[in-house]
């Protein structure tokens, strides 16, 4: 039997802006200091030491030591908003460790990228340009146009991430009163431990951090839509617009009116959502302007309405979320 044996990948994540060491799930995440850069290299440099004296020439071992070198210098060099993430596996043989290691990364991403909606407006995506290194873009799009009468004009869009993303204490402690822990413990459990409904919140998460990627308004909206739905809907055979929309006024509510509105509210999401699935744009794009950070607010708030509720009432299968909204609705 092969030995097992420890392997920690690390990687950097841009746009982070971090203080202070952090733990969430399997993954540390710390800032990229130089002097946490010279610790990667110096330790690069021992494992070079060993794989160099395979040439007999001192040149050659030192070219070979320099092209071995430069990606990670390319690639791990300190700049500017950059944190160093590292997660620790143990394999024996062929282990696809290196799938293992990105998933805990990006499962990360998404949950930071979630817990940005409650500081960052939506709109401004600020909380969507988080990403590995190499993951991430920023520039302009720019427009030049011409009229009858011989007049132009030149504008430029900003794409891409637009300031950083500044993990302070305050922001942490908020995103903590809205369940990171709860999520950070799900997070390290391995795929075959989770319950259902933690896979359910996992998924519903990872949709929302989808959406703040998308520069087009239809395909932001129609992947919070899918949020909602993967997160309320998963166990309806008929009737799921009608199903979603009361279990997400019973979930977020507990006055009859503002049950009432949130109704209203959904019912117009769904709407919309049929419009842009069926046709590729809605009727009215005004509307849709309008509804999308209603859609943002209500998947954000459910998520973390259910983990909360999943921690306090000890929920393992759908079943147990279900039968308590079907509780409320009869109550």
């Amino acid at each position: 039997m092969a030995k097992k044996r420890e392997v920690t990948y690390f990687v950097v994540i841009e746009n982070l802006k971090l203080s202070h060491k952090l733990t969430i799930g399997p993954v540390e995440l710390e800032p990229l200091t130089q002097e946490k850069f010279q610790e990667l290299i110096d330790k690069v440099n021992i494992g070079l030491d060993k794989k160099s004296y395979y040439f007999a020439e001192e040149k050659d071992r030192e070219t070979f030591k320099q092209l071995q070198m430069q990606p990670v210098l390319s690639q791990f060099t300190p700049k500017a908003h950059a944190a160093l993430a590292s997660t620790r596996l143990f394999v024996r043989g062929a282990a696809n460790d290196f799938v293992i290691a990105h998933k805990r990364f990006q499962d990360v991403l998404h949950l930071l990228r979630f817990c940005g909606g409650f500081v960052y407006k939506k709109g401004s995506k600020a909380n969507a340009y988080i990403g590995l290194r190499g993951e991430l873009y920023w520039g302009y799009r720019a427009y030049l146009t011409f009229s009858d009468e011989a007049e132009w004009g030149f504008g430029q869009h900003r794409v891409g991430y637009l300031f950083p993303f500044d993990l302070t204490q305050k922001r942490l402690e908020l995103f903590r009163k809205n369940e990171l822990d709860t999520f950070s413990a799900v997070f390290s459990k391995p795929l075959n431990e989770q319950t259902d409904i933690e896979k359910r919140l996992i998924s519903s998460i990872t949709w929302v951090s989808r959406s703040t990627f998308e520069l087009s308004e239809s395909e932001q909206f129609i992947l919070l839509c899918i949020a909602l739905e993967n997160l309320l809907g998963g166990d309806i055979k008929k009737s799921i617009t009608k199903t979603l929309t009361e279990r997400l006024a019973l979930l977020l509510e507990d006055e009859h009116d503002k049950r009432i509105e949130i109704a209203n509210q959904t019912l117009e999401i769904f709407r919309i959502r049929g419009e842009v699935v069926h046709t590729g744009q809605p009727n009215d794009a005004s509307k849709l302007l309008e509804q999308l950070p209603l859609a943002f607010e209500y998947i954000n708030r459910a998520i973390v309405k259910t983990a909360r509720l999943m921690k306090e009432l000890k929920w393992n299968e759908i079943s147990d979320f279900t039968s308590y909204l079907t509780e409320l609705k009869v109550a």
